[in-house]
């Protein structure tokens, strides 16, 4: 069983066809038609549905992609575990918590292929508790995600914490809001938050709830630098980490509002996989960057 076969079947199963995975691998469609077949012989199992436009996995297939992908993610921690000095090659796949992503793929994501042009970047956005798992499988070289400040990620991976900042309540400029409020007199205004899962969300409900307020949602939407453009336009309040506002281009346009009884801190970790040896300048590089990054905040605390 060659390293080629798996490559070829990982790249049909994943692009959902021969010729795109062709075009990934920079070879021919009959050359990968080829490798398939010869770890299907090896393998003794059938892996695409052929009758199918395109070939879909079969649960042979399906068994072998997972197993398949676990193999060169082998692969890759053996080269980066092993260091002779020289600059970091091949590839870094990051994690970033959706909370943060407008500030690590910024600044601190180009500074990064900036210092090592010899790595590529595999970045994806999810919450921290499931990047946390990726990195602690080797799925990820290493994330960035967030915990209450009061405590930490639940994870067996090394991790670091590389500064706290504070949850910032913002409502549009010219709303007739007063600049202190309670969460008690912010009711009857809906909010422009992330959907379920996210921390931020958790901690305004569980505070409305105390306060005997409602909960309203306004809007749902992944992305923070959205959700602050929505709120501009007068579509709620909502709930921004301060440093996050800071390098946001719709701060001109909003205010905040000091809610004694929404006292949420925020911790910001880098978690790493236990075989990055060579990695390893690349996350050090990373957790500059994001304190640089904090810094524009007015509540950051750096560890």
């Amino acid at each position: 069983m060659k390293i080629s076969e798996i490559r070829a079947f990982l790249a049909v199963a994943e692009v959902g066809s021969m010729h795109g995975a062709a075009a990934r691998l920079n070879l021919t469609q009959p050359a990968v038609s080829r490798l398939v077949q010869r770890l299907e012989a090896e393998l003794g199992a059938v892996l695409f549905d052929r009758s199918c436009k395109p070939p879909t996995l079969t649960p042979a297939g399906r068994q072998a992609l997972t197993h398949g992908r676990r193999v060169l993610q082998a692969l890759d921690d053996l080269a980066g575990s092993v260091t002779d000095g020289s600059e970091p090659h091949g590839s870094f796949r990051l994690g970033v918590s959706l909370g943060l992503s407008q500030l690590v793929l910024n600044e601190p994501l180009e500074d990064l292929r900036r210092k090592f042009p010899s790595l590529v970047f595999q970045v994806s956005s999810a919450w921290s508790g499931d990047l946390v798992k990726d990195v602690e499988s080797n799925a990820m070289n290493a994330a960035v995600v967030l915990s209450p400040d009061h405590g930490e990620p639940a994870s067996t991976a090394p991790m670091k914490k590389v500064g706290t900042d504070r949850l910032m309540v913002v409502a549009p400029v010219a709303s007739a809001l007063p600049p202190r409020a309670s969460l008690a007199e912010l009711a009857g205004h809906g909010w422009v938050l992330h959907p379920e899962g996210c921390s931020y969300r958790s901690a305004l409900q569980r505070g409305l709830a105390r306060a005997g307020a409602p909960f309203a949602v306004a809007v749902e939407a992944f992305d923070q630098e959205l959700q602050l453009s929505l709120v501009a336009r007068g579509n709620g309040l909502g709930l921004v980490p301060s440093c996050l506002l800071r390098h946001s281009a719709y701060q001109s346009r909003l205010r905040c509002i000091e809610v004694p009884d929404l006292d949420y801190r925020l911790a910001v970790w880098i978690v790493r996989s236990r075989f990055i040896a060579s990695l390893a300048p690349v996350v050090e590089i990373l957790e500059a960057a994001i304190q640089h990054m904090l810094a524009a905040s007015d509540h950051a605390e750096f560890a």
